[in-house]
C-alpha cells in the first residue's frame, strides 16, 4: 500500500499527538498512585532538583536510627533527620 507524503505526515502527527497524550496520562497516574515522599519531592523541589536525597520517610525512621528527639524534615531537595530543639529549661 502506497500513501502520499502528505498522508504520511498527517499520520505521523497523529501518532506523535497520541503518544504525548498517553505520556501525560501515564505521568498523571504515577502522581496519583505515588507515595507521600514522591509528592513532597515534587512540591518542595519546584522542579529544580536533579536528585532528591531521601534519608527518612517518617519520624520513626529517624528515632530508630538516631534516637529520641529526631524528626524527619523536608529540606531543599532532601528529606533528612534533624534533632529537634528541646523545650526543657525554657520558661513559658
Amino acid at each position: 500500500m502506497k500513501i502520499s507524503r502528505r498522508v504520511a505526515a498527517q499520520l505521523l502527527l497523529i501518532f506523535i499527538a497520541q503518544s504525548a497524550l498517553m505520556y501525560r496520562e501515564t505521568e498523571s497516574m504515577k502522581l496519583l498512585q505515588a507515595g507521600a515522599a514522591y509528592k513532597r519531592f515534587l512540591y518542595y523541589s519546584n522542579g529544580n532538583c536533579e536528585t532528591f536525597d531521601i534519608r527518612c520517610f517518617s519520624q520513626r525512621d529517624c528515632q530508630m536510627a538516631y534516637g529520641p528527639g529526631h524528626q524527619c524534615v523536608i529540606l531543599r531537595c532532601s528529606l533528612s533527620c534533624q534533632l529537634l530543639p528541646s523545650d526543657r529549661g525554657r520558661i513559658a
